[in-house]
């Protein structure tokens, strides 16, 4: 993504579409608006998908389930889902804090297990009831789907009304890859990870930091070659099917995926 999309300006026509809906008091209409209200929650998380874009490899921003998103962010930065506050200060000292601290607002999130829940509670109102509701006649209830979507409205009003939003404020270290794609990684994740994966190509790093520098070094590797039993080692990544690696011998091997069976209390 080179063009930022205004996923917030977006956000908030969605919502007020779907407030128009709801205010029309026709139950048929409530089908549209819990459309409209699913649509304002994908852009809330495409919304913050769109701060990390640095930090995510490119199949990871095709992703467009809100909570798997948001579930798949906390990984990058575990506070992800919190309210995020923001002051500033004028530090007079390196070592020293600000004396004076000025707010200059407070990015609102929401939980990643509230927006699963409430994305797939808005989507169960779209669809044909299956065959044992219709033979236990739970139906659509208008009532009590309103009730839902007001709440639901409610907490997308806290998000939409912040003065701030996408805030993704870190410590980053800049790799590149060979194939000459910047890789930047937050220092807190190279800490626990000890890898990186190339977002472009999906090449593997290791990376360690040595005193004060941090070093990466390209992953290998090592399979057998099933036909002349040589070991062969190639640059590790994730692995797709029908990725193909050819021998000294002049033997390809192909990547397949097979399901195996093992005993349990081995």
């Amino acid at each position: 993504m080179n063009k930022k999309v205004e996923f917030r300006k977006r956000a908030k026509a969605q919502h007020k579409a779907a407030l128009e809906l709801m205010d029309k008091d026709e139950d048929d209409l409530l089908l549209f608006a819990a459309l409209k209200l699913r649509m304002a929650l994908e852009c809330i998380a495409y919304e913050i998908l769109q701060s990390f874009e640095e930090d995510v490899i490119k199949e990871r921003m095709e992703t467009w389930q809100p909570g798997k998103l948001i579930k798949e962010l906390k990984e990058i930065d575990r506070g992800v889902e919190s309210d995020h506050h923001i002051s500033i200060g004028w530090q007079e000292n390196q070592d020293e804090p600000a004396k004076e601290m000025h707010s200059l607002g407070v990015d609102q999130r929401v939980k990643g297990s509230w927006l699963n829940a409430s994305y797939n509670a808005l989507g169960s109102y779209l669809h044909e009831p299956t065959v044992r509701q219709h033979r236990d006649q739970n139906f659509f209830d208008p009532e009590a789907a309103r009730i839902k979507m007001v709440k639901i409205s409610g907490e997308i009003s806290r998000v939409l009304d912040s003065s701030i939003h996408a805030i993704n404020l870190n410590v980053g270290i800049t790799f590149s890859c060979e194939c000459g794609a910047p890789m930047k990684r937050r220092v807190e994740l190279l800490q626990c990870a000890g890898q990186i994966e190339c977002g472009n190509c999906g090449r593997i790093w290791l990376v360690e930091k040595t005193g004060e520098v941090w070093r990466r070094e390209p992953a290998v590797h090592n399979s057998v070659c099933p036909s002349c039993g040589k070991t062969n080692s190639f640059p590790a990544k994730v692995l797709k099917e029908g990725d193909e690696f050819e021998c000294s011998c002049g033997v390809t091997s192909v990547a397949k995926q097979d399901w195996c069976l093992k005993i349990k209390n081995a």
